[in-house]
């Protein structure tokens, strides 16, 4: 049983905790630590995503440390990856981190080591909190907030971050290294960026902690559903979610600047099929950096703790039902009694428009979106006037006598259009009624079809609209849903020996891919692991090959875990490193090439790995 442990600081790194119980009991063997606390030698001391905490805490637990979840909720980087990830993914990534897992497998579920941003090479610490744990606690410590990626300030002082002298990916891979002796509290940094730039890092390093610190880990946050909407209320997508994406592209690198975008490894470039912008707002096929969303947010005018606020949002050109009804000629002009909206998209100019039908037959549409609160009261195209509006005209002429001019001016339009109307006879079925207000005429039109209904019973819909056509008419312009609700419908025929549980399907079928996948990611030698090769390995591949609509959970499942082309070149680039390095070789970039089985031109993310392979070697 360890008699001593040192106390847990607040923002501490799980790491450090480590690193300095290794220093005060003045262990020579980083191993030997090891086995004190996880008994066992093969743990790696890993900076932001460690494992097996629960070991840690059963060796420690008399000495009355925080419960496990708070360890990895409060002093690792947990909170700071998972925040914009799925709920399945986030109880994955807390059980490896728990019990431990297959090496790297949490990283590599983070997309953390396929991810384009690039990591800091050193811990990193302030100047002044250092000075504030040495007056305070006798000793400086690896602060958690500190190690956040691209946090280039302390959020607690305003001052720029330095790199320590110890690499956050150490060479001695079981050693904990302490941060006393190794920073050097000098003269602090001074931003070689501009005013713009610098400002724009500071509320990125505040956006950073925030992750940390807000606690939506019971929250389901669909964050695709949260940018479509946003996109839409800024103006850089439509109705339909079609995004202008060369729009939202000039304007992200206008508000940031290209200095800023080159330091977040984040600059954008619509010409690679491979952008991160465009590819983080569409369907999210793959993990996405925070510090991505974090740009896309800010950009959108939306701050980290706003997210919950927006969850479930719906974007409504015209505002949401009922609408105005604006037929001048009806009792209940200017109030809300139209129930739904029709909105399609300008030709010309790609914005929404919006059809508005209402009961008494008037049916308008105007561009919108509606910008302030006067733009419901707007009429862009009156597409038809209704039956109210042109008995309302024929009284004003023929009993009141009023002249077209004065007709125009009380039903809000152009005379010519009184003229043309007026001339128009009324229709068969209208001349026929002696009530002048439409609920009557609604009345006894309901009653008419009730009764062509009632006295044909065995003839379809279609038979009976050819038995009255002029009726079925009135009722599909200006009675659509009671025509719906009052029309007979057509049996369906149930095909007896369809008796599939599919459900039952997807459940089993959802087991197998699991085991699948993981065996796949699991393997030595790279695997594609796609839908074809998943398939292949299940006892009925025609269930994913030709139902996959049938099995919706295990739809999703591959969806969100199979690796596109890309993802899987870039493990295969890891692994040939891996097999070089471990057999002694001399690393070359031919050697990877010929190893991974790499064709001479590849995609240029690819290519660039390969010209960097000394860079990220040291990270692997």
């Amino acid at each position: 049983m360890i008699g001593y442990f040192p106390s847990l600081y607040e923002d501490e790194l799980l790491y450090s905790w480590l690193a300095r119980y290794h220093e005060h009991t003045g262990n020579i063997s980083p191993k030997r630590t090891l086995n004190e606390i996880f008994n066992s030698t093969n743990i790696v001391a890993v900076l932001d995503i460690p494992s097996n905490i629960n070991k840690l805490s059963e060796a420690l637990m008399h000495f009355n440390i925080p419960e496990v979840e708070s360890l990895i909720q409060n002093h690792t980087l947990f909170k700071y990856y998972i925040f914009f990830q799925s709920e399945t993914l986030r109880e994955k990534i807390f059980k490896n981190m728990k019990f431990g897992g297959k090496p790297g497998s949490s990283h590599l579920l983070l997309g953390i080591n396929a991810s384009t941003i690039n990591e800091w090479k050193h811990i990193r610490f302030c100047h002044t909190c250092s000075q504030e744990n040495i007056n305070n606690y006798g000793e400086p410590y690896w602060h958690v907030s500190h190690q956040l990626p691209k946090s280039f300030y302390c959020i607690k002082h305003d001052e720029l971050l330095v790199d320590s002298l110890i690499k956050a990916r150490n060479k001695h891979k079981h050693q904990y290294v302490s941060a006393n002796s190794n920073i050097e509290i000098t003269q602090k940094l001074k931003p070689s960026f501009n005013s713009k730039t610098e400002q724009h890092l500071k509320m990125i390093s505040k956006e950073n902690n925030k992750l940390l610190e807000l606690n939506f880990l019971n929250l389901s946050l669909d964050i695709e559903g949260i940018y479509k909407y946003l996109l839409q209320v800024n103006g850089y997508a439509n109705y339909f979610g079609k995004i202008d994406q060369q729009k939202l592209a000039e304007q992200l690198i206008k508000f940031y600047g290209v200095e800023l975008l080159e330091l977040l490894d984040s600059t954008v470039d619509l010409n690679n099929s491979s952008c991160w912008l465009k590819a983080i707002t569409r369907k999210h096929r793959k993990a996405f950096h925070p510090i991505r969303h974090i740009l896309l947010l800010n950009f959108l005018g939306v701050a980290v703790e706003e997210l919950k606020d927006l969850v479930g949002k719906k974007y409504y050109p015209f505002g949401e039902a009922p609408y105005y009804c604006l037929n001048p000629a009806a009792n209940h002009y200017e109030e809300k009694v139209v129930k739904e909206v029709i909105i399609t998209s300008c030709t010309d100019t790609g914005k929404p428009v919006g059809t508005f039908k209402c009961e008494c037959g008037f049916t308008y549409s105007r561009r919108g979106p509606d910008i302030n609160k006067n733009d419901v009261f707007k009429v862009g195209r009156i597409k038809d006037f209704g039956v109210v509006w042109i008995q309302e005209l024929n009284r004003l002429i023929n009993i009141e006598g009023l002249s077209y001019k004065e007709v125009a001016k009380i039903l809000k339009c152009d005379p010519a259009t009184v003229k043309k109307y007026s001339e128009i006879k009324s229709r068969k079925e209208d001349v026929t009624v002696e009530f002048n207000e439409y609920p009557f005429v609604k009345a006894l039109k309901e009653k008419e079809w009730l009764e062509l209904i009632n006295g044909n019973l065995l003839l379809t819909i279609n038979s009976i609209r050819g038995l009255n056509p002029s009726l079925y008419l009135w009722h599909y312009r200006h009675n659509k849903d009671f025509l719906k609700r009052n029309s007979p419908r057509n049996k369906i025929k149930v095909n007896p020996k369809s008796r599939v549980n599919w459900e039952n399907r997807d459940s089993e079928t959802l087991n197998q891919v699991i085991e699948v996948v993981e065996n796949l990611y699991g393997m030595e030698k790279p695997i594609f692991v796609n839908k074809t090769n998943v398939s292949k390995r299940i006892s009925n591949p025609s269930f994913i090959e030709k139902h996959i609509e049938k099995i919706p959970k295990t739809k999703e499942f591959l969806m969100n875990n199979i690796e596109s082309r890309e993802d899987f070149q870039l493990r295969r680039i890891f692994w040939s490193y891996k097999v070089l390095y471990e057999n002694g070789e001399v690393i070359k970039k031919w050697k990877v090439r010929r190893l991974a089985g790499f064709k001479k031109n590849m995609d240029n993310k690819i290519e660039s790995m390969l010209q960097n392979l000394e860079v990220w070697g040291e990270q692997l």
